[in-house]
């Protein structure tokens, strides 16, 4: 009787400590995904023109690229083998409408970033990244 007792409690303890381990992993990447610098898109803008209202100014669609995978792929080594990103520029219409901005001057994309990092455990984030909040 002790060691069904025994194994019982066994066996939830290591479920529990399972859980805990699947959980911290998924925070933790969830933590670096949601967290990337501001510095760092900020190093991908170009600005054309400042006035006192306003001012011009547009994502290296390359460089933005290259430095999130860059810092995506430091941030999270070891921890995941690998993921996947996507990038959707765009911009909003006359009628504030979304669409592709297939212009080599976007000023707005969205990062989709999905990985699998326990077994059926999969991470999903989509972020939106626009100039006008970037610089606030």
């Amino acid at each position: 009787m002790m060691n069904v007792v025994f194994i019982f409690i066994t066996t939830i303890l290591l479920s529990i400590f399972n859980i805990f381990n699947i959980t911290y992993k998924g925070n933790e990447i969830n933590r670096i995904v949601m967290n990337i610098p501001l510095n760092l898109l900020k190093n991908s803008i170009v600005i054309e023109e400042i006035t006192e209202d306003d001012f011009n100014a547009y994502f290296l669609k390359d460089e933005v690229e290259k430095d999130i995978k860059k810092y995506l792929n430091t941030s999270l080594k070891g921890k995941i083998n690998e993921y996947n990103l996507s990038f959707f520029y765009y911009k909003y219409d006359s009628n504030d409408i979304l669409i592709k901005d297939n212009s080599n001057k976007p000023i707005n994309f969205q990062l989709h970033f999905h990985c699998n990092y326990y077994k059926n455990y999969d991470l999903n984030r989509y972020l939106k990244f626009r100039i006008e909040e970037i610089w606030g």
